[in-house]
């Protein structure tokens, strides 16, 4: 289905740019401000358009084209942080700036999947002291930034300090919309009127609320 659906869209994925304006270090610094204010009265979702990180800087990016987008994004480590379409974004001192945008009274959620920056903020929030400000941790680590057995060790070992709560990438804890992926998927059958799809155990619609 994956694979059907990229040749479906092949022309209008390859016309797909990357938008320079969304590299600013002004617009950055703006959303982030924006994020650290508490919503009122609704919900929210603050897009920041940068790089997570421990640090303010540039992060070098490889395969920056819309299909690898669509099948789990660029590369920023390795051999494929130089291949094909090549870009540098921003990087967002995430550690910096939930230690001064929050405090241990608030409830703080953290999905953390960052290709390898996750030993630098996690680090970093370990070091100063400041692990404590999450809640509850849902993230994968990378072996190709560092030892992910030595810092999975010191989170849970921290975590046990702070009462932080801890769960690493799974089928159980998976770290995406699971029941959302395409393959699971298909047209409906147009002799039968049937629905093809194949939906996993878990996955059904929600209940109805009525109109």
């Amino acid at each position: 289905m994956r694979s059907c659906m990229y040749k479906k869209f092949e022309a209008q994925l390859a016309s797909l740019k990357p938008d320079p304006a969304l590299n600013s270090s002004e617009l950055v610094a703006s959303r982030l401000r924006v994020a650290s204010t508490p919503a009122v009265g609704k919900s929210r979702y603050t897009f920041v358009p940068a790089a997570v990180s421990a640090s303010d800087g540039w992060l070098q990016l490889g395969r920056v084209d819309a299909g690898q987008m669509i099948r789990g994004g660029a590369h920023s480590f390795g051999v494929y942080a130089n291949a094909g379409v090549t870009m540098s974004v921003r990087m967002a001192d995430v550690v910096t700036w939930m230690i001064s945008s929050f405090r241990e009274e608030d409830f703080i959620f953290l999905k953390l999947d960052a290709e390898g920056a996750e030993f630098g903020i996690l680090n970093g929030l370990m070091e100063q002291g400041k692990f404590g400000l999450i809640d509850m941790l849902l993230m994968e680590c990378h072996n190709v930034a560092g030892d992910c057995q030595t810092l999975m060790s010191k989170v849970k070992d921290t975590a046990k300090t702070t009462n932080t709560q801890v769960l690493t990438e799974s089928g159980q804890n998976p770290g995406f919309d699971f029941c959302s992926q395409p393959r699971y998927y298909r047209p409906q059958d147009p002799s039968s009127g049937k629905d093809r799809s194949k939906i996993p155990a878990g996955c059904g619609p929600p209940e109805s609320k009525g109109c």
